[in-house]
């Protein structure tokens, strides 16, 4: 028979337990957070220490699908694909340094450094495969994250980009490029935002984007745009391995058999009346041809 004291320290130490637990189960309750779309609202240190704000929806899966936006927007532009994808993938956006609720204290914007911001996502969710899509700039991101990631990543979907791989841009000409946004950044941003929709717009979201990039910090977007345009297809598409299926408009047209030639394997599909901005433009659309594109990476895998 156990002894009086025994009996008493059991007694004891099982309501300090159930306590404990109890007060543990709270905390980690506690630390979840949750958006107006039930998304869990994470956080994670990129590797120069800035903040970034990401989202996880659906259940876990086996692949991941991670969004990675465009120059001066943030991961609200994926809300329709979230919504769509998240019932039979784990889905994962992510604002890049400098945009929406990330930090914004980074010394110097690169792409690498974007890259690191997407990588410290993908290591927090853990998972095993993953398919990037990326949106314009996104997409140039994305690439340097299968380049660090080789084996990890197993294909990119880009977004309205890379119409002409054949093609590097003229550095001389990158003065000139920034020459604009260097006098009137907002009057030019806005400008340049206004010409990238397609047929009859709404005008919400038209508004939406010019406000968005009209309001972003001048000395991040043209490091950004540096960035972007002196990422050299030439370099690049002799070392991409994985596969890249890009989604683009019409009103853009890309050279698909020159890009053909630059990568091994790639795939285009094309939407009409839409511009810069397909998946918010036509979301049903767009919807339509990231889920062609999931199939055949389903097949290819």
């Amino acid at each position: 028979m156990r002894s009086l004291l025994q009996r008493t320290i059991i007694l004891i130490a099982a309501p300090v337990t159930i306590f404990v637990l109890t007060m543990l189960m709270a905390c980690n309750q506690k630390e979840v957070r949750r958006d107006e779309n039930n998304s869990m609202i994470m956080e994670t240190l990129s590797s120069d220490g800035v903040n970034i704000e990401y989202r996880v929806n659906g259940p876990k899966s086996d692949t991941v699908l991670v969004f990675i936006h465009e120059w001066l927007c943030n991961q609200t532009y994926w809300k329709n694909q979230v919504q769509t994808f998240s019932g039979g993938h784990q889905v994962v956006t992510l604002d890049l340094a400098g945009h929406g609720l990330s930090g914004n204290d980074r010394a110097r914007y690169t792409l690498d450094l974007f890259a690191d911001d997407v990588i410290s996502v993908i290591k927090k969710t853990k998972a095993r495969k993953v398919i990037l899509v990326g949106h314009s700039i996104g997409a140039s991101v994305a690439v340097k994250v299968a380049l660090k990631m080789p084996g990890k990543v197993i294909a990119i979907i880009a977004v309205d980009t890379f119409q002409d791989l054949t093609q590097d841009y003229p550095e001389g000409n990158i003065d000139k490029l920034l020459e604009p946004y260097r006098k009137d950044f907002k009057t030019t941003v806005r400008k340049h935002a206004s010409l990238l929709f397609g047929d009859n717009p709404d005008s919400l979201l038209v508004q939406r984007v010019l406000n968005d990039w009209s309001s972003s910090n001048p000395d991040m977007a043209m490091a950004t745009m540096t960035e972007k345009v002196l990422f050299n297809p030439s370099e690049w598409t002799k070392v991409l391995a994985v596969p890249v299926y890009s989604i683009n408009a019409e009103r853009f047209p890309a050279n698909a058999k020159g890009n053909r030639k630059m990568l091994k394997h790639y795939q285009i599909l094309t939407l009409t009346r839409v511009g810069h901005f397909p998946q918010l433009e036509d979301p049903q659309g767009f919807n339509k041809a990231l889920a062609t594109c999931l199939e055949m990476i389903s097949k290819a895998s």
